[in-house]
């Protein structure tokens, strides 16, 4: 998911040569482009989103990749899953050091769909707060 709030646009610190700005990615059956657009090239930041957009829009045409603004419906870090026998289950996963993946898992069938999925988020944002000194997400629940 793009930290811009805009499909395929993400935002990059850049060093001292390159400087911040927006990377444009798009992907379509094995193809992939990429442009860098610094935000020193541009008079304000709303110009630079602009040309960030402008330039996948017509990448994209190009490529003949059609224009979704699909959404993700969950919360990065937690996911609806099944095990090996069909039971249905909400995730929690969080990643305590490089290399290492750890799982929370929260039957449906126990606490119901609302519930599971609440706590499978709880779980992640504690785990968020003790690994990453912090929750990532705007809201708390």
């Amino acid at each position: 998911m793009s930290n811009t709030g805009h499909k395929n646009i993400s935002r990059y610190k850049g060093g001292k040569k390159k400087g911040p700005g927006l990377q444009v990615s798009v992907q379509w059956r094995g193809e992939i482009r990429r442009q860098s657009f610094p935000d020193r090239d541009f008079d304000s930041p709303e110009a630079v989103l602009l040309a960030a957009i402008d330039w996948r829009d017509e990448t994209e045409a190009e490529l003949g990749k059609p224009r979704t603004d699909r959404r993700i419906l969950s919360d990065p870090g937690i996911y609806r899953s099944t095990d090996y026998y069909g039971a249905p289950s909400w995730v929690a996963q969080w990643s305590p050091a490089f290399g290492i993946s750890r799982k929370k898992y929260y039957s449906i069938k126990k606490y119901g769909e609302t519930e599971a999925k609440f706590l499978a988020l709880a779980k992640r944002i504690e785990m968020e707060k003790v690994y990453y000194g912090g929750s990532f997400r705007e809201r708390e629940i």
